[in-house]
């Protein structure tokens, strides 16, 4: 109300069309339709509808819809203070929160300030389709943290091979605030935690990018640290043993600053209470803090080739059955840090097996090149050698490790006796090599170091078994050792057990004779001082004569040194050459061609390319194997490398020496990227369970070149099964593979796929695309879909005691009927009636029940049937009973049906008490003989066949089989519509305001010349002008009431023949037959005359029966004839709209 006094509210409620904005607060509240629910006098307004608010997201000013429909609603009081209260749902969906990083694909936040409370379900989505349920806190009625566990029972497939089995952790403060603010002067020192420490603090900052996450550790009580990738800030500590720890940092960090004072800093920051180790022994209560969110938690990945089998592995590493699956590759158990493209793991890492190779350290998976890259603390070979060293695993799972380290070269490498350097301490390089090839002879483990005198020497331990040396090739063994003419040099040696000092030996030359140690000098025999020692001798002899070179232990000391072992090498050989000429891009192939010089003069050498981000280190990524020497060039495919700068080195390998390394002098750019994206298309409607469910994915090629060897997988759950789509699909269980062999720049492709649901509940898929080339953006490369799976519109199930069920949403539902065979001797009739319960019960006109073992149930119960099919056993020429159909119709959700089946007779001969009751057999348990006369088949969850035998000594049911489905009334049916009352046969027009056109089929098998029409009746029961047909007058007003718009129907025997005509709307008719006589003989009572009603008929038999929708079977014989029913048939079709 507007007055001079101002403006007043009487109360009422306001529509508020369209969209409308009102400020509460701090939050913006965009409304749309909302209602405005004022009382009178008010204290308060209440708003329902749909809204969103902005400002709910800080910083983001991302819209949220909300659904404040009732109970819910927004009310502001204007008593005193201004009260909001909120009882209502907020919804997002696809929010990115980090681009390419963290997505809430889902959101649902419960909000009711009356009762105090805040409830949220949230689904997260991060790179390579991994799709997270989580809890929610929130902070000040902010969002704060969702935390997400992953406990995946047969794994989530990360790329081929390499599957997710655990996840779990925390994104804290999602949606960071502003101006976050962080007081140092509250620190203090814990004396546990937990290690993660090597996937934050990194000196080297090989896995964290500066420019996009810039992140620092904050240690409490007497010491803070501050640490960026790039940077370092000033640390403050109090006193105390603040210095102790300052000075250990600073050996293990030299690029970080420590001060004693402490200070405030204030940072737009992401902050995470943790804990982590500073150096080794001191482990700390923490904060890691960025200015964007990342994902922190624990994780457990398994690696492997699918379907690769299993490779043998030297018997003394204890690995069971001396063999290792490649689908057990690599297994990875640690704690996880999600940034902007990769996965950073501080983890745990086994090879094969723990024996085999075992480490601890960083780990990187990236899902773009199908790599996992690590920076570890490595065990290999069950402690052979322990090393610190960083390397990359490609996608065909090779592994390639060189580095150097030192080494305690044990005496014996399993039952091999390491000759020259066993026992010895030496600064050694390594190589660990696993190619899979399938073949365990290239896989090894070496190491090899400079002796001196002797030179380069190791030992390479092969996956097959093989041990060989490394830089002197063993002489011929031949019970001592045979030395061909021109051998540079011989090296000998002996080692025994025991360690025992002045240990004398002997040599044995070709000539016969044998040298004490007092005449080696003067026959140019000298000793290796580094590997003489008390538990063994060797000796160096230049150009050797040729033939049988020995060494021994003289006999004198054989009983105190124990066992004793020989060995005898060549002189070094000479290593391969290699020279890797300039690399060549080629982009518009996506290759790279890299020349090469390699030369090996004593023996085939090959090599190996590796990608280097750094031209350092020789620790990059495996791309071309074991090329010969006589190849001189290497095509590379550069799909699948990220864009940027890098180095190629070569790696020459041959059967003697230990691997050359060598990089390229010049450097490569790589700039190929594609950009492709996969969405879900989806109908409005519910998906219906056993019923074909359609969708689509749209493949999109974003960017300006052609993609190929595009593959798209869509991933069902157990509820789903594949039924087509427009594309070939390989199909392996519950994946559906789509292989696109090209796409086109700013292309888009449509993959349509039908499945069915079937199980009620949530129809989940999980769908993504993979391709070689690098993507710029693989968080749109998969997607995730969740429809709802009903119940559809209608449904026959069969229940235990086989009675049929219609289970239905709409208000009505139809049977579809099909004919599919019969053979017998007689003409049967099949049928079913509608019962209350499972136990059969049904209920008269006068609301009498009758249970099945009542004497009067069976023609209760058939006077309320519906007949499906009359299945004839001699059919005249033309006439095809298998293409017969039914359609039964307004059949409500609930009903519950039982078949029977009548042998030569029908429903109502037995009604009528002209048939013996032995003749039905009802297809439901509560049967009354003494065998299962119906045979059901399930085609579907709602499609069944249904076959009959009424000879219980009979295995095959084959007397008649008819199949049977639901569906919703469509209104749609063969036209004009049957209608029975009492099983009568009526043609119902009384739904039709005009004349409908017929044609009439007419099919033949009599000797005699029978005629068939039409005439109107008043009702159900066959009452013509007020005359029932048991009148004695009744046929004579049928037939003067007889159709003149259709003629009498008529046709040669064994001959067809089809009539037009009309029946007028808004009536009922009824057939006739007229048996071998004129109509004019049977208005002159001259010739018999038949009709649908029993009472009608001179014989009060059946002459007339429903064969099927619109088809009827006529009898001409008096008192049932020969009862086949095919002396003439005729089937109606209208050609009505």
């Amino acid at each position: 109300m507007i007055n001079s006094g101002g403006v007043s509210l009487n109360g009422g409620e306001i529509e508020l069309s369209g969209q409308r904005e009102f400020r509460l607060g701090s939050l913006t509240l965009e409304t749309n339709d909302l209602s405005l629910d004022i009382s009178e006098n008010p204290e308060s307004f209440v708003l329902q509808g749909d809204a969103s608010l902005i400002g709910f997201i800080p910083v983001s000013n991302i819209s949220v819809s909300a659904d404040f429909d009732p109970p819910g609603f927004i009310e502001i009081d204007l008593n005193g203070n201004p009260v909001l209260s909120v009882d209502g749902d907020v919804s997002l969906s696809d929010v990115v929160i980090v681009e390419d990083v963290l997505e809430l694909k889902q959101f649902v936040l419960g909000i009711d300030t009356t009762d105090d409370s805040l409830s949220a379900d949230a689904i997260l989505d991060i790179p390579d389709g991994i799709q997270l349920e989580g809890d929610i806190s929130f902070l000040d009625g902010k969002l704060d943290a969702i935390a997400f566990q992953l406990d995946a029972e047969n794994g989530i497939p990360l790329f081929e091979g390499v599957t997710l089995n655990g996840f779990g952790g925390d994104v804290e403060n999602i949606l960071a605030q502003e101006n976050a603010g962080i007081d140092l002067t509250n620190t203090t020192l814990g004396d546990e935690g937990i290690k993660i420490a090597s996937a934050i603090i990194n000196e080297d900052n090989k896995f964290i990018d500066p420019d996009s996450i810039r992140e620092f550790i904050v240690f409490e009580r007497e010491l803070g640290l501050i640490y960026y990738p790039k940077e370092i800030e000033k640390i403050e500590v109090g006193s105390g043993n603040a210095e102790e720890i300052r000075q250990s940092l600073q050996e293990k960090y030299p690029d970080s600053f420590v001060t004693n004072r402490l200070e405030e800093i204030e940072r737009e920051v992401y902050i995470s209470d943790r804990r982590y180790s500073i150096f080794e022994g001191v482990e700390a209560d923490g904060k890691i803090q960025t200015s964007e969110p990342v994902f922190i938690g624990d994780i457990e990945i398994d690696a492997g080739v699918p379907d690769g089998g299993s490779i043998s592995v030297p018997g003394f590493l204890g690995v069971p059955n001396n063999r290792v699956d490649l689908a057990d590759f690599i297994s990875i158990k640690g704690d996880v840090l999600y940034t902007s493209e990769v996965l950073a793991l501080a983890a745990t890492l086994d090879l094969f097996d723990p024996n085999i190779v075992k480490g601890d350290g960083t780990l990187v998976l990236d899902s773009r090149s199908k790599t996992i890259s690590a920076d570890v603390n490595l065990d290999i070979f069950n402690g052979l050698i322990t090393s610190s060293d960083q390397f990359t695993i490609n996608s065909n799972f090779d592994v390639v490790i060189d580095g150097d380290i030192s080494i305690n070269i044990p005496k014996k490498i399993g039952g091999f006796s390491v000759p020259f350097v066993g026992g010895k301490s030496i600064r050694a390089d390594y190589a660990f090599q696993f190619i899979n090839d399938g073949n365990s002879s290239n896989d090894f483990v070496a190491f090899w170091g400079h002796v001196p005198v002797i030179g380069t020497f190791g030992v390479e331990v092969s996956f097959n078994g093989d041990i060989r040396t490394i830089g002197h090739p063993p002489a011929e063994e031949t019970g001592s050792w045979t030395i061909s003419e021109g051998t540079e040099s011989l090296f000998l040696e002996a080692t025994w057990e025991n360690s025992v000092n002045d240990v004398e030996i002997i040599i044995e030359t070709p000539n016969g004779e044998f040298l004490t140690e007092d005449e080696f000098m003067a026959n140019g025999i000298e000793f290796v001082d580094f590997l003489t020692d008390a538990e063994g001798k060797v000796v160096k002899i230049d150009n050797p004569a040729a033939g049988v070179w020995d060494i021994k232990v003289q006999e004198d000391f054989l009983s105190q040194v124990g066992e004793v072992a020989y060995h005898a090498v060549l002189g070094e050989t000479e290593k391969p050459s290699l020279k890797i000429e300039t690399p060549t891009v080629i982009e518009e192939d996506s290759t790279v061609n890299i020349p090469y010089q390699l030369e090996d003069v004593d023996s085939d050498a090959t090599v190996s390319f590796f990608l280097d981000h750094d031209n350092k280190n020789f620790d990059g990524l495996l791309i071309g194997h074991a090329l010969p020497e006589d190849k001189n060039s290497f095509t590379w495919n550069t799909k699948g490398i990220a864009p940027g700068t890098y180095f190629i080195y070569g790696r020459a390998i041959d059967e003697q020496n230990e691997p050359v390394l060598v990089y390229s002098s010049d450097f490569i750019t790589i700039t190929e990227t594609i950009d492709i994206s996969l969405e879900y298309i989806l109908p409005d409607t519910d998906a219906v369970i056993n019923q074909p469910f359609t969708y689509q994915l749209e493949l999109k090629n974003d960017s300006d070149r052609t993609a190929t060897d595009l593959r798209i997988v869509s991933k069902l759950k157990d509820n789903g099964e594949f039924i087509s789509a427009n594309l070939p699909v390989e199909q392996k269980g519950k994946e559906l593979i789509f292989n696109i062999d090209t796409l086109g720049a700013k292309e888009t492709k449509i993959v349509e796929v039908t499945i069915t649901p079937t199980a009620l509940g949530e129809l989940t898929n999980r769908l993504e695309v993979s391709h070689p080339a690098y993507d710029e953006n693989i968080n749109n490369n998969h997607e995730f879909f969740s429809v709802n799976v009903v119940n559809p519109e209608t449904q026959l199930t069969r229940l235990n005691n086989d009675i049929f069920s219609i289970l239905s949403n709409s208000s009505a539902s139809q049977l579809d009927f099909q004919l599919l065979g019969a053979n017998s001797e007689s003409v049967n009739e099949v049928g079913f009636f509608i019962v209350e319960n499972e136990q059969g019960t049904i209920t008269d006109n006068q609301g009498n029940q009758f249970n099945p073992n009542d004497q009067e149930y069976m023609q209760k119960a058939l006077s309320q049937s519906q007949v499906i099919f009359s299945a004839l056993n001699n059919l005249p020429n033309g006439f095809e009973q298998t293409q017969l159909t039914r359609t039964i119709e307004n059949l409500q959700n609930g009903d519950r049906i039982v078949f029977f089946f009548i042998e030569n007779a029908t429903a109502k001969d037995v009604i009528q008490g002209n048939t013996d009751s032995n003749q039905v057999f009802f297809g439901s348990t509560f049967n009354h003989k003494n065998f299962n006369p119906l045979e059901v088949t399930i085609l579907g969850d709602n499609e069944f066949n249904l076959a009959w035998q009424t000879d219980g000594d009979n295995s095959t049911y084959d007397e008649m089989t008819l199949s049977v489905n639901s569906r919703v009334n469509d209104n749609i049916s063969n036209s004009p519509i049957i209608k029975q009352n009492n099983s009568s046969e009526i043609i119902d027009l009384t739904e039709f305001e005009e004349s409908v056109p017929v044609n009439v089929s007419v099919y033949r098998e009599a000797a005699f010349d029978n005629l068939v029409g039409f005439y109107a009746i008043d009702d159900l029961l066959g009452n013509v002008g007020g005359v029932s047909p048991e009148s004695t007058n009744y046929q004579q007003i049928a037939l003067e009431n007889r159709v003149q718009t259709l003629d009498l129907i008529q046709v040669e025997n064994q001959q067809t023949k089809t009539i037009s005509g009309f029946l007028e709307g808004g009536q009922l008719f009824a057939p006739f037959i007229i048996s071998n006589g004129s109509f004019e003989d049977a208005l002159n009572g001259l010739a018999d005359v038949y009709f649908p009603f029993l009472g009608a008929n001179t014989d009060k038999l059946d002459h007339i029966r429903l064969l099927a929708d619109n088809t009827f079977g006529f009898e001409d014989l008096a008192n049932g004839g020969d009862r086949d029913f095919n002396d003439l048939i005729i089937s109606l079709n209208s050609t009505s709209t």
